[in-house]
């Protein structure tokens, strides 16, 4: 059976015949309608899946309907770009089993937080394991991060982060240590519909920028106590879990609240490229913040 490649951005499974494959970034996803026993068209699709220099496919257990549309992860980037008016820099992607995710930045969207060349020192010999003084230089940058499901697994989504780059001074060569903290803004993560329209205005961008700075030092006052460490160890898989616990536990005191700590999940999770433990534990360390932000607000009122 011959298969069609659609190079539009959104392609609706109901106007699918037969089966049609997606390219997108450097991966392709197959659709398939099933047939029923008499040989009729049913109105759900098998899923297979591959990166472009992969000969063998791999196949999705479950079926989709063909009420799902399909979105380009590389148009819904074109289309926020367009929308924003900034240059694409930084970009990088991977697949996870259906789903795919890429961050990038855009020039013309600078942030600013405070600068920290202690702490970052503190993070940057923490991940590295560099035990020598040495001096490291900071710069942050503003986020976009798109995960974008094949399978229906996972909305379309877009979530910014506060993309610190930690360089070290001296010795042989520059060391250059990028950590993007998809944490801290998590609340302004947006749902981008199929609706034609995929796409995030210039005042959503705005709203972030100014709110960073809040978002810090409302992660700073939020302690991840000892009890919340054995909660998350009790609820994420064990090899993850003691990774956190040995970088965790090499924090000094002062610094064991959540904006560091996101800090280091965001490490640990850049080394495992898992999406699906991404949405978990943004969702735990969402929940957890916002419990103990409410909980001060809480005694505030009652002084």
């Amino acid at each position: 059976m011959p298969e069609t490649t659609i190079d539009t951005g959104l392609t609706p499974l109901v106007d699918v015949e037969e089966n049609v494959v997606i390219d997108d970034m450097n991966y392709k996803f197959h659709y398939e309608r099933v047939k029923k026993p008499d040989g009729n068209p049913s109105n759900y699709f098998a899923l297979h899946y591959r990166e472009e220099q992969q000969e063998q496919w791999s196949s999705c257990k479950s079926l989709l309907t063909n009420m799902f549309t399909v979105a380009k992860t590389e148009s819904v980037i074109a289309q926020i770009q367009d929308s924003l008016d900034g240059n694409i820099e930084n970009e990088s992607h991977f697949r996870h089993s259906t789903s795919v995710k890429s961050s990038f930045t855009l020039s013309g969207y600078q942030i600013d937080v405070s600068d920290e060349p202690e702490v970052d020192k503190i993070l940057f010999q923490l991940i590295t394991n560099i035990e020598a003084d040495i001096e490291v230089l900071t710069t942050a940058n503003l986020t976009f991060n798109v995960i974008n499901g094949f399978a229906g697994n996972h909305a379309l989504q877009l979530n910014y982060g506060l993309m610190k780059t930690m360089r070290r001074e001296g010795g042989d060569a520059p060391q250059i240590i990028p950590i993007n903290n998809i944490f801290l803004l998590d609340k302004f993560t947006k749902r981008l519909i199929h609706d034609n329209r995929l796409t995030v205005s210039v005042e959503d961008v705005t709203n972030v920028q100014r709110a960073i700075q809040t978002q810090v030092n409302d992660f700073r006052s939020a302690n991840l106590s000892e009890e919340i460490v054995n909660e998350f160890l009790e609820k994420f898989p064990k090899k993850f879990g003691k990774k956190f616990a040995s970088l965790y536990e090499s924090l000094p005191e002062n610094l064991r609240n959540f904006y560091y700590c996101t800090y280091i999940f965001s490490v640990l999770l850049d080394a495992e490229r898992r999406i699906p433990l991404e949405i978990k534990l943004r969702s735990f360390v969402d929940e957890k913040v916002s419990e103990l932000i409410e909980a001060s607000a809480e005694t505030e009122t009652e002084l």
